[in-house]
């Protein structure tokens, strides 16, 4: 029999993020996911990426207001 039996090396932190993720949840704010909120960076990640997509979607009231002081300048 060997001096040493094999011992589980593997730390309480990793084990928790294993087992979170396994359940479906953020390892970092514990919420559920894809679905979590609070304050959790991954939750903001997935807004800002949802934002910027809707951004570029959009025409700013910029230029909008550029095109139509332009087309005014032109019929008058």
């Amino acid at each position: 029999m060997p001096k040493y039996s094999k011992t589980n090396t593997t730390s309480q932190s990793i084990l928790r993020t294993i087992k979170l993720k396994l359940q479906g949840r953020c390892d970092y704010c514990s919420g559920k996911l894809p679905d979590h909120k609070g304050v959790c960076p991954v939750y903001g990640k997935q807004l800002q990426e949802e934002f910027d997509g809707i951004d570029s979607n959009l025409r700013h009231i910029n230029t909008i207001i550029d095109g139509i002081v332009a087309e005014y300048k032109n019929n008058v």
